[in-house]
């Protein structure tokens, strides 16, 4: 037995008979045990501690003396983001990238079946790529971000990352529309921004009642999206909040991610959505759900909350294309000509326009 065999973590990839998997196997040795033993002692220690400095050290010296142990390079990673640090993710990236190398370089090349994401000794491989996707997105590399997405969901398709919750915008950004409106209409059953970027799509191919429907659920689900998108500094409001996924961080770390970019990239979305969250209709809609999270904020007893919650049930039952249809009607200018109420260079225009013709007709 080789040195390498007695004295380091050596990792392996291991393909089925068929092709159809692949499978990382740790070494079933005491050094592993030791090994991961005091991995896990050196994290819960920097979880208590919140010492950067050495935990990045210890971690530097665990690569150094054993480059198959993947996990240190993800949490060294880790340790290189917000908000544990300001590099903007570029240091990051090269630790996400050399542990990648590391795993990757263990794959065939002819390789094309599937990673199972629930086994643990593939978990650290997942990890690793997921943080390099991640990398990609903040630092707006989005062309190189696009294949390592569909690649990551191709080995692992039960998503235990939730890569198909980012990989719909991904689609819109390079106008691929189907694929997105794929995605997007299975993930926003779950995830409320995903009624905002299918909202986008829905404009952007000029279903204006169906892109208003998209973007009222949105509302309903995360008004703070639209109130970002909107121009304006959002900070929670004082009324109840049901789940995460309607809370203003994560509105916020959307936005920052993807949202901005998004709707910055499809501008003329930027009207509709802002007269969609603004006009009359919206904002008696909205004083809705603000009083259904107001009323959940203050009952405490079983029955009160479970009538509170069917109002609710009903109210998102009346946000449909039928009921969008009748907000959508072009707006009557003072001579007569007829706009989008939210086309504001439409309008502009019209009335430039009406200007000229007024003063010709005076002369």
């Amino acid at each position: 037995m080789s040195e390498r065999d007695t004295e380091k973590y050596c990792l392996e990839f291991i393909v089925s008979q068929d092709g159809s998997e692949g499978q990382f196997v740790e070494p079933h040795t005491d050094q592993r045990i030791k090994l991961e033993e005091e991995f896990d002692d050196l994290w819960g220690s920097f979880g208590r501690s919140g010492d950067k400095e050495n935990t990045s050290r210890a971690l530097r010296k665990m690569i150094k003396e054993h480059p198959d142990f993947v996990d240190a390079y993800a949490h060294l990673a880790l340790l290189s983001m917000p908000p544990y640090s300001h590099d903007e993710f570029s240091k990051a990236a090269r630790w996400y990238r050399q542990g990648y190398k590391v795993a990757a370089s263990l794959i065939p090349e002819n390789f094309n079946g599937q990673i199972d994401g629930r086994s643990f000794s593939n978990r650290p491989f997942f990890r690793i790529h997921q943080g390099l996707i991640l990398c990609a997105l903040w630092q707006k590399r989005f062309k190189s971000a696009l294949p390592m997405m569909e690649r990551h969901l191709a080995w692992d398709p039960d998503d235990r990352q939730g890569i198909r919750f980012l990989l719909g915008d991904i689609y819109l950004l390079h106008f691929k529309c189907q694929e997105a409106r794929e995605l997007l209409e299975e993930t926003s059953q779950v995830d409320p921004y995903c009624w905002y970027s299918l909202g986008l799509l829905e404009f952007f191919e000029g279903n204006f009642v169906k892109a208003l429907t998209c973007l009222r659920k949105g509302f309903a689900r995360n008004p703070y999206i639209a109130e970002g998108l909107t121009g304006r500094n959002i900070t929670p409001h004082s009324f109840w909040h049901p789940t995460t996924f309607g809370n203003v961080d994560q509105a916020q770390g959307y936005l920052d991610l993807l949202g901005y970019h998004l709707w910055e990239t499809m501008p003329w979305g930027k009207d509709f959505i802002d007269w969609a969250f603004y006009c009359s209709r919206s904002l008696q809609e909205r004083a809705s759900f603000t009083q259904i999270n107001e009323a959940l904020g203050s009952a405490h007893d079983f029955e009160t909350r479970r009538q509170v919650l069917e109002d609710e049930k009903a109210l998102l039952s009346q946000i449909d294309d039928e009921s969008s249809a009748t907000w959508i009607e072009k707006i009557r200018t003072e001579n007569g000509n007829l706009v989008w109420p939210w086309d504001k260079k439409q309008q502009e225009r019209v009335r430039r326009a009406e200007k000229i013709m007024k003063r010709i007709n005076n002369l």
